[in-house]
């Protein structure tokens, strides 16, 4: 007995040091598996403007575990993670395969069993399955890392996003060494498992699509949101819904709908199927949106055993009559027409007031002193039939659009924008920083200049040029972008970059002789100056680069000098005076100048308006050779003369408070059971849509209590019965607004029917009901004989 206990006790003892083997030996990694895009523009020389990109490739990818990678130079390097844990980057001569140089990237958070997994070894996978090209740069290498010049295509700013299920962050490290697949707290260089998406763009904020419901019936009614995600270099933050975004749902066709101001789209479909859903959205004021992908889908099954009638579609819209409605729009949308009147007046009769976003106004003046600000990040956009800025008054948006990127105490951090100044690239093991770039807008920005002390500590590069001139009757407008950080000097940072100047646009709505727009005061969208250097050898920030002053009207007065966009001077670096003998940390880039654009029928010449680009910061204590640059002005200040070109001014107009959209005449083909009627529409703040329906009996529209003092105000509300038995049927949509810059938006409108019953209907009958009735029927029968036998 005691034997077979022991021997009990040893097996027992055995399996259980068997289970504690397995449990702390460490399971192999699996692969690392991610869905990988690739967006490039449409038109890389059109995208300032229309912020169009397509997908170039898109599918799942294994990130390899070590990879070869050959740069233009021709020198070919590996990256892997040695059997120290240690990660490696080997420079090898390509043609006869000898390793020439090895950097160690050195150790802690990586392991062999995962492998150098990096963003730019996903991106080598993807390339051969989808078969496009990539272009590496190695000309910072060793100190600086691997940067990627082009994908697919001619060289551009590309930039990389990784998602999981919480954010969709644009890491602060070069691709090379931004890794997946291991847990980490560093959220500013790579994000924790499970990483979903790696992607590739041009540099806008990412969309995303979600719904309420995956699987729906057909005619049930399901809500998609679209998200927007506004966090910038190394940004963890919130995503965010997007109104006025469009959402294709894709099945056999595509439709098209609008966001509301929450981003939500309510839609229902008439056919089975999976329907993909993809939303996008142009790019205004220099805001630039990355389309979601098409992996968010719905799938539609079973049925109301219904006919539907449909319209979606431009054609469809078009068939019907139009009061005070748009139905041009293509694919297929009923709006508001714009040509309503406007009563109310703006009026700052001296003091100071804030105001952004777009208005409608008749009379729009600042008088005696007033000074109007802009918000930070906002674009003022003022449609009147009378425009007037006295001598004594002014508008400031200066330093109102895009925020300049933060001196580092190693690396300056980029400014924010479309072509942003970048931030110094540090200080790499001496003590002194260089200066943050200067931004670009109308012009280029300029460099920031490199630290006296410490040649690898280069200058931040400028921001280049974007946007277009009016001199071909462009009349676009961006904010100002941010310049870069200056890099410090290794414990106190370098000067911040500047804000970019904001977005001021004045459009006269009256064609009258006389001038409806005047300007003698001052209308300013500068950028903002860096910021200078602190602790001892820091680098100054780069300049913001001006912002936009579009002006557009049939008849304008603008006195000399009233309107400025410069850029933003460069910050200046700090002295070296911690250490006499070496010099001080270098200046920022100065920043490119903005953009005025005046469109005009007639007007008086007009001139000294500053579109200059800023002054390069200082280098100092004994540094002149560390001043930034200026940043030029180019093609920003010049009239568009409509007369001259044969051409006539064509206002903005309000949309008007209401409108009505009757369609035509649907034939059922029968005497019909009417069901439901639907509708998608987007509905912004201040505006609504409402239906009303009518049949061939008598033509009159009526709301759902049969009266015409009612409306269909929710969409799949059951059709008064009092309509049933008509052949022919239509409805009529109601819209209207009291914000005369906004409009609802009809995108679809459905309506169920069947064919009417030619038998009147059995009411159901219970089983007891059933087997009392027969018998009932049988003692009938028993009656009915007896009476005949009898």
């Amino acid at each position: 007995m005691i034997r077979k206990f022991v021997f009990s006790f040893m097996v027992m003892m055995l399996v259980c040091a068997s289970f504690m083997l397995v449990a702390f030996v460490a399971p192999a990694a699996a692969d690392v598996e991610v869905y990988f895009r690739v967006m490039p523009p449409v038109n890389e020389s059109e995208y300032p403007e229309t912020g169009e990109l397509y997908t170039l490739w898109a599918g799942n990818v294994t990130i390899p575990k070590e990879v070869n990678i050959t740069c233009t130079s021709g020198w070919q390097y590996h990256l892997y993670i040695n059997d120290a844990d240690h990660y490696i980057q080997d420079k090898i001569n390509a043609s006869t395969g000898e390793v020439v140089a090895s950097k160690d990237r050195g150790t802690g958070k990586w392991n062999k069993t995962v492998g150098a997994t990096s963003v730019l070894a996903a991106l080598h996978n993807a390339s051969e399955l989808g078969n496009f090209t990539y272009v590496v740069l190695d000309t910072w290498w060793i100190d600086m890392g691997f940067f990627v010049a082009a994908i697919g295509g001619p060289e551009m700013d590309w930039t990389y996003r990784i998602y999981n299920h919480e954010y969709a962050l644009m890491p602060s490290v070069g691709s090379d060494s931004c890794f997946l697949g291991y847990n980490t707290t560093d959220t500013l260089t790579t994000l924790s498992p499970p990483q979903t998406q790696i992607l590739w763009e041009r540099g806008g904020y990412p969309l995303k699509v979600t719904t309420n419901k995956e699987e729906v019936d057909v005619g049930e009614e399901f809500t998609a949101t679209v998200w927007y995600y506004p966090g910038d270099l190394g940004e963890l933050v919130e995503w965010e819904p997007l109104g006025e975004a469009k959402l294709n749902v894709t099945g056999e066709t595509i439709e098209t709908f609008t966001s509301d101001d929450n981003g939500n789209v309510t839609i229902f479909m008439e056919s089975n199927g999976t329907f993909e859903l993809l939303a996008s959205k142009r790019q205004y004021g220099g805001t630039y949106y990355v389309p979601s992908d098409n992996r968010t889908k719905v799938n539609v099954s079973g049925g109301i055993g219904a006919t539907w009638w449909t319209q979606t579609t431009k054609d469809n819209f078009s068939a019907g009559t139009c009061n005070q409605v748009n139905v041009s729009v293509s694919p297929g949308d009923v709006l508001l027409e714009c040509g309503g009147p406007v009563t109310g007046d703006y009026v700052l009769d001296g003091g100071t007031a804030t105001l952004g976003g777009e208005h409608f106004y008749n009379n729009f003046t600042l008088i005696n002193g007033a000074t109007l600000n802009v918000p930070l990040g906002e674009i003022l956009r003022v449609h009147a039939n009378y425009i007037e800025v006295d001598s004594t008054s002014s508008i400031n948006a200066d330093g109102k659009g895009w925020s300049g990127g933060a001196g580092g105490a190693g690396d300056g951090n980029d400014g924010k924008g479309n072509l942003g100044g970048c931030g110094c690239f540090g200080v790499h093991n001496s003590t002194y920083g260089g200066g943050g770039g200067g931004a670009g807008h109308g012009g280029d920005g300029e460099y920031g200049i490199y630290s006296q002390c410490d040649a690898n500590a280069e200058g931040g590069y400028e921001g280049n040029a974007y946007g277009k001139g009016n001199l071909k009757g462009d009349d676009t407008f961006y904010m100002g972008s941010g310049g870069g950080g200056g890099a410090g000097n290794g414990t106190d940072a370098g000067g911040a970059g500047g804000y970019g100047g904001g977005v001021v646009v004045l459009e006269g709505m009256s064609l009258e002789n006389e001038p409806t727009i005047v300007i003698n005061g001052q209308i300013t969208a500068e950028g903002c100056s860096g910021t200078n250097g602190e602790g001892c050898g820091c680098g100054g920030g780069g300049g913001g680069s001006g912002g936009t002053i579009l002006i557009k009207g049939k008849n304008i007065s603008i006195a000399n000098g009233a309107l400025s966009a410069k850029g933003g001077d460069g910050g200046n670096g700090a002295t070296g005076g911690c250490v006499p003998a070496c010099g001080g940390g270098g200046g920022g880039g100065g920043a490119g100048g903005g953009c005025i654009k005046v469109f005009f029928e007639s007007m008086p010449y007009s001139s000294g308006h500053n579109v200059a680009g800023g002054f390069g910061g200082a280098g100092e204590y004994g540094c002149p050779s560390c001043a930034g640059n200026p940043g030029p002005g180019k093609n920003t200040d010049a009239w568009y003369n409509y007369t001259a070109k044969g051409e006539t001014y064509s206002p903005i107009l309000p949309f008007w408070s209401s409108g009505n959209f009757t369609s035509a005449a649907h034939d059922t083909n029968y005497s019909a059971d009417f069901g439901k009627i639907y509708w998608c529409a987007a509905e912004p703040s201040n505006t609504s849509v409402k239906l009303q329906i009518a049949t061939n009996n008598t033509w009159d529209f009526k709301g759902p209590d049969g009266t015409s003092s009612t409306y269909y105000e929710t969409s799949g509300t059951e059709i008064w019965a009092g309509h049933d038995g008509d052949c022919h049927i239509k409805y009529k949509a109601f819209l209207s607004t009291t914000d005369e810059g906004k409009t609802p938006t009809v995108s679809k409108v459905g309506i169920t029917y069947k064919e009417e019953s030619a038998f009147p209907e059995v009411p159901a009958i219970s089983p007891l009901g059933f087997l009392l009735a027969l018998l009932s029927l049988f003692g009938l029968a028993a009656i009915t004989m007896r009476k005949m036998f009898k």
